[in-house]
Order: C-alpha cells, then structure tokens, then sequence
C-alpha cells in the first residue's frame, strides 16, 4: 500500500514537471508570436511605405513624362519664335532699306525741285573783284546772242579759287522765271565752235553721276537717229524710259531682263536736256 502511494505521488510529481515544462514551451512560444506579430506590423508598414514609394515613383515618372513633353513642346515654340524673330528681322532690315531708298529719293527730287532753275556755266574768264552777275550778263548777251533782259536769283562762284590750279571756277546761276532759263538753255548750240565753255543744268552729284552713265547710251541712240532726250537722271529714247542693269532705274524692270531695255515714262519733268 504504501509503495502505491509512491508511485502514485512520482507520477503527479513528473506531470506537474511536464506541465511546468509545457507551460514554459508555450511562454515561449507567445513571446515568439508576441514577436513575430511583431516583425509581422513592422513588414505591413514598411509594405504599405513601399506602395506609397512606388505611388510616388509613378507620379515622378509621370510629371517627367510631362516635364520632357513640355519641354519638347517649348524647344519647337522656342524654334519657331526663333524662326519668326528672323523673319520679322529680314521684314524689318528689308523695310528699313526701302524706307532709307525712298527717303533718299525724295531728299534728292527736293534737291533737284530747289535746283530747277539753275545753270552751271564753265570756261569763264575769272578776273579778281569781278561782278559774277555782271559776268553772265555779258556772256549771255555776246555768246548766246540774247538782248533780252534777264532777271536773275543768286550768282555765285562755285568752289575755292585755289582749288582750280588757275583754272576758272563755275558760275552758278539762278533764274528767277524757268522760261528765261529754257531760252538761254536752248542757246546752247551756238556754243559748239567754242569748246572751251559750257553751259548744264545744275543736280545733285548722285542725279550727275547717273546721267554720266548715260551720256555714252544717249550719244549711240542720236547716231542711230533715235529721238532722244535726257530729264533729270532718266534716258527717254523713241518716247521710252532706257533702263540699263549699271543704272540706278534697274530695279524698276522686271527681274527676267537681264539686258538693257527701255520703257514708258510715267511724267515728265519740267527740265529737259540733250546734251
């Protein structure tokens, strides 16, 4: 009896061992799950930041999407401002030189409008003290032939009298009615066996150099008995304006001429030469 109950008594003793030893197992055990839930939120968070990243990588993907397509946009807006700047810079250049050749234009007809009446007499005699007025009087009246009395504007020598080596200088002469200028102008032939004198209308430099140009095309048209008359700096042969690509009027003829050609003037000119 005795021994039953030892026996008995080691046996709750090892169960009591096998408890305690399951129960330290399972404190084990929850602190592991205590840990693993643990690692389990961290896992979640750090999941849910790493959505949250990538949302945020897709965004920056986007908005550099649109950032390149803006700035694709803005490269071809930037050529073409570019394009239209150079367009507006040709336009404004091309303006500016026309502007400047009509201002040019008008500043010279206002000059040959002020010079309308004017002669330019040469081979003069110059004589010290002299009355230039006095001076044409005589010259018009015993080389030209012409009595009648002429009213004059301003006479003057033209340029310094040193400047000439010896030579006379040119006597610059206004009249104050044109039709006294055309007769003395008309005199001009009776000049022809004196050489030594000369008689033309008075221009700008710019309007005598286009018609020095001239003078060589006006003398080969009168050799081929052509009707020709030259009116400020413009050749009119046969009743047609001559246009030559060394002249000043080549602009005005259409860009497939290539040769010299002539065409219908538009007006007429008060003053007139052919010479």
């Amino acid at each position: 009896m005795m021994e039953s109950n030892a026996g008995n008594q080691n046996m709750e003793e090892d169960i009591v061992e096998l408890l305690t030893r399951i129960d330290h197992r399972l404190g084990v055990i929850e602190g592991r799950t205590d840990k693993i839930e643990s690692i389990d939120r961290k896992l979640g968070e750090l999941t849910s930041k790493v959505t949250s990243i990538e949302k945020e990588v897709d965004n920056l993907k986007k908005r550099t999407n649109t950032l390149e397509k803006d700035a694709v946009e803005f490269k071809k807006e930037l050529t073409e401002a570019k394009r239209d700047i150079n367009e507006l810079k040709g336009a404004s250049n091309a303006a500016n030189k026309v502007n400047v050749s009509d201002l040019r234009e008008k500043i010279l007809d206002l000059q040959c409008r002020s010079m309308q009446n004017n002669l330019v007499f040469s081979g003069i005699e110059e004589k010290p003290e002299e009355d230039t007025k006095i001076v044409i009087q005589n010259f018009i009246s015993n080389e030209l032939s012409i009595k009648k009395d002429i009213q004059f504007g301003n006479i003057h020598r033209f340029g310094r009298a040193d400047k000439n080596k010896g030579k006379p200088r040119l006597i610059v002469v206004k009249f104050v009615y044109f039709a006294d200028l055309r007769k003395v102008l008309e005199a001009g032939p009776k000049l022809k066996e004196k050489p030594q004198f000369g008689m033309n209308l008075q221009f700008p430099i710019e309007i005598e150099e286009r018609r020095r140009k001239l003078y060589p095309v006006m003398k080969d048209a009168k050799r081929n008995g052509k009707r020709v008359s030259l009116i400020r700096d413009k050749l009119i042969i046969e009743g047609k304006v001559y246009y030559s690509k060394n002249n000043i009027e080549e602009s005005q003829t259409s860009p497939k001429e290539n040769n010299d050609t002539v065409s219908r003037p538009n007006k007429r000119s008060r003053t007139s030469s052919s010479s």
